[in-house]
């Protein structure tokens, strides 16, 4: 009884020992030392979603066991090869979906020639399942499927996530990343995800996609206890089926030629032991590398001027231009606000294709991280980030004549995924620029401009964001951020994420820089032309924020030859009264010194 204490403490003390590892520090363990407690750990933190994924393709339990125990016997064959990818959940998952479908393959074939369809068989009245959790059931292995072909740096965030729950802090520890790169990708995998699902004919939201993946997560925690354990305590064993699954995915998962194993069956027992002094062993064999297939980015930053972002978005999810508002509740202050701007004034689109013989819009440029910085020359230095500045000597800008004080030029950098806006530019002619104002923003972070500085706009916030681009409305048929409009008065004060105003009224009938309107949601946009339904979506779900003094409820956009201007003038059939204010946060009315009023 002593000895068996003392091996019980022991494991427990490599178990806690092992707890805070990221998933490559536990698998280089294994490899290296075959430190069961390493493989032990892994297996207890994604056994559950593993165990989860098996039994949504397969109705059947033991099936289920099965795929659960061969899943396990390839990551003990190939943790040498996934020890430097520290993304092994998302790996995991792949593997688990792919003999999960091969399993359900064999099982129906079985099923096939053992039992026969006979007379007695369709007379018999089948059990009724409720509409609602036939068409889930049935939804499952679809979602399974189609997460499992994601390329791995955006199914790791989802499976762990979503699937085993955790939190984007706890992902991104056990990964080895930073938080903002796990916000990224989950943002890109559930659009990526989305796509595949309305393929085939599965459309969903983004918050609808999100509970439904969530929704596994809870059950997950719930088949820990049921089959897991089982399979800890030896109430199912390998068998022969169990080898054969996990050798077919091996096969299917590698090219090339793989060596001879000595395959112990009951090892995925041994996996999820549980501090009884069960030891698990990697057999020695002769190291064979995967072939590499490059992987395709499913959202790519083009070069050049206007070019298309493949769906990807500045800022983190979490950024106040990412937010969907359409459920905040509406400002008292509402309808004095939305009057002070007109209430029959229209919506207008101040970008298309030209107007007055040059591009209508905010142009932009895309450059590479290789883009050679020049100097820059900032009037308003105080509040401007200092260069070199990755300004192509063909950057476009902003229709106006030279010295105009309201031209942008706007510059993003899409390998280090900055952003570069400069106000009234200039060429020096010696190879860099003059401007009055510059700012550099991190699209990967939230962080704000300090308070009262202002920007290449009034309210002190890019530009960029809140453009309406013709490759999110004509390309992806959605925009999924919010967008910038101008007004006529403001009033001396700002909301954040605004951080300057540009006015001497104080008059709180009048709103401030950074207030933020949405179209209402009984606003019917379905008599309108598509590319006008698109932007009219966007603005009932994310809205738009103040952004600067000019035309009243005039939006901005990119120019572009491929604009329809007829469609975009319909939007003019909006008044002022169809939008409402969103409940605005702590008004900042501080002052400001004299040389910020502009």
């Amino acid at each position: 009884m002593a000895d068996l204490n003392r091996a019980i403490r022991r494991t427990l003390l490599q178990l806690h020992n092992v707890g805070d590892l990221t998933d490559g520090q536990l698998l280089d363990r294994f490899v290296r030392d075959e430190d069961e407690a390493a493989f032990e750990a892994l297996v207890r933190r994604h056994g559950p979603m593993v165990l989860r994924v098996c039994q949504r393709v397969l109705h059947h339990a033991h099936d289920a066991e099965e795929a659960f125990q061969a899943t396990f016997i390839v990551l003990v064959r190939k943790a040498s090869v996934i020890a430097r990818g520290e993304q092994v959940g998302g790996w995991l998952h792949g593997v688990a979906c792919r003999i999960a479908l091969k399993a359900r393959a064999r099982a129906g074939q079985r099923q096939a020639k053992e039992q026969p369809v006979e007379e007695s068989t369709l007379a018999e009245e089948p059990r009724q399942e409720p509409a609602s959790e036939l068409a889930w059931r049935e939804l499952r292995p679809v979602l399974d499927e189609e997460l499992s072909r994601l390329p791995d740096k955006y199914r790791s965030p989802l499976v762990l996530c979503y699937l085993e729950g955790k939190t984007n802090r706890e992902a991104a520890q056990q990964l080895g990343w930073s938080n903002w790169t796990i916000a990224t990708r989950l943002s890109r995998g559930r659009d990526l995800l989305r796509n595949r699902l309305t393929r085939r004919g599965l459309a969903f939201s983004v918050a609808t996609l999100s509970a439904l993946l969530a929704s596994e997560a809870s059950a997950a925690s719930v088949a820990t206890g049921v089959v897991v354990l089982k399979l800890a305590t030896g109430g199912a064993a390998a068998s022969g089926a169990v080898a054969v699954l996990a050798q077919g995915a091996i096969n299917a998962i590698f090219w090339g030629r793989v060596s001879r194993w000595a395959v112990m069956l009951a090892a995925a027992v041994l996996l999820v032991g549980a501090g009884t002094g069960l030891t698990v062993r990697a057999m020695r064999t002769e190291s064979v590398e995967p072939v590499a297939t490059p992987e395709v980015d499913p959202h790519p930053v083009k070069l050049g001027h206007n070019a298309s972002l493949g769906g990807r978005r500045p800022f983190p999810d979490d950024n106040p231009w990412n937010q969907d508002v359409s459920a905040e509740p509406v400002d008292p202050n509402s309808d004095v606000l939305i009057a002070s701007m007109g209430l029959e004034k229209p919506l207008q689109a101040q970008f298309g294709t030209v107007a007055n013989g040059a591009p209508h819009g905010v142009p932009y440029v895309v450059v590479s991280g290789k883009q050679r910085r020049v100097p820059v020359q900032l009037a308003g230095e105080a509040e401007s980030d200092p260069g070199p500045y990755p300004i192509p000597p063909d950057a476009p800008i902003e229709a106006g004549p030279v010295g105009d004080p309201h031209r942008r030029l706007i510059v993003l950098d899409r390998d280090n995924w900055k952003l570069y806006e400069l106000l009234a530019p200039e060429p020096d002619g010696e190879g860099g620029w003059r401007a009055t104002h510059g700012c550099v923003f991190d699209l990967n972070s939230n962080k704000l401009r300090p308070w009262g500085w202002t920007s290449a706009d009034g309210a002190g916030l890019p530009i960029f964001p809140g453009l309406i681009r013709y490759d999110e409305v004509g390309e992806q048929k959605e925009i999924l951020h919010a967008l910038r409009f101008s007004t006529r008065v403001t009033r001396r004060a700002f909301i954040p994420p605004a951080r300057h105003y540009a006015s001497k009224l104080r008059d709180p009938k009048l709103p401030p820089m950074g207030v933020r309107v949405r179209l209402r949601a009984d606003f019917d946009v379905r008599p309108f032309p598509p590319s006008a339904q698109v932007i009219l979506t966007c603005l009932k779900k994310y809205g738009m924020f103040l952004a600067s003094h000019g035309q009243d409820w005039a939006l901005s956009g990119v120019p572009d030859p491929r604009w329809n201007d007829a469609e975009l003038r319909t939007l003019e059939r909006v008044r002022g009264s169809d939008f409402e204010v969103v409940k605005m946060g702590k008004i900042e009315a501080g002052e400001l010194p004299p040389k910020n009023e502009r």
